[in-house]
């Protein structure tokens, strides 16, 4: 039920912001932006906190959101493997978010800001949606949205460029001590 819930609710979070920042695209102040970040923020941990809960557990998640027909429904499975790929993404949207705080009011006008932001809470929730994607539809749903938002927006991710090679390498030193320890030993692993 807990589990449930963080999705959702992530789910909830991420889609209202987007929602919200393209109807109020020319309306939304600096205020309205900075909460949609915070919120961001608060959606991200909970995915962190949802796929750390799987990955720590070993267990699996499903969830068949809307089905339409058997072939033609937004349905998600989440294992291990995907927990791993939700924890690197939210982790990385976390950290996109508190850097966006700063770095969103000098993008230029306020409606380029506010498309800024409603892309970023788009493209973050179809990243985690497509690698929880259960079934072909809902892949290529998510992976078309993605799509479009990279073609709609190019410089809406262009921040994600700025702080991807810091923090991949980061990630896999930390992979690398977790191997290391886990095998006892540089000896062991080769």
């Amino acid at each position: 039920m807990m589990m449930n819930l963080l999705f959702v609710c992530g789910l909830c979070v991420f889609f209202g912001l987007a929602l919200a920042q393209i109807v109020f695209v020319t309306k939304a102040s600096a205020v309205v932006r900075r909460f949609s970040l915070w919120a961001m923020l608060l959606a991200s941990i909970l995915f962190l906190a949802f796929s750390l809960n799987i990955v720590l557990h070993n267990s699996t998640f499903s969830l068949n959101l809307y089905e339409l027909t058997n072939d033609l429904r937004f349905s998600f499975l989440v294992d291990r493997l995907a927990a791993y790929f939700m924890l690197i993404i939210s982790l990385v949207s976390s950290v996109a978010c508190l850097y966006s705080l700063g770095y969103i009011e000098h993008h230029g006008t306020n409606t380029g800001k506010n498309f800024l932001v409603a892309m970023m809470s788009l493209f973050i929730i179809s990243m985690l949606l497509l690698v929880a994607s259960d079934n072909t539809f809902s892949f290529l749903f998510f992976w078309a949205i993605n799509i479009w938002v990279i073609y709609r927006g190019i410089d809406t991710i262009r921040f994600l460029l700025n702080i991807k090679a810091p923090l991949l390498i980061a990630l896999g030193l930390l992979l690398l001590w977790w191997a290391w320890s886990k095998a006892g030993g540089f000896g062991p692993m080769l």
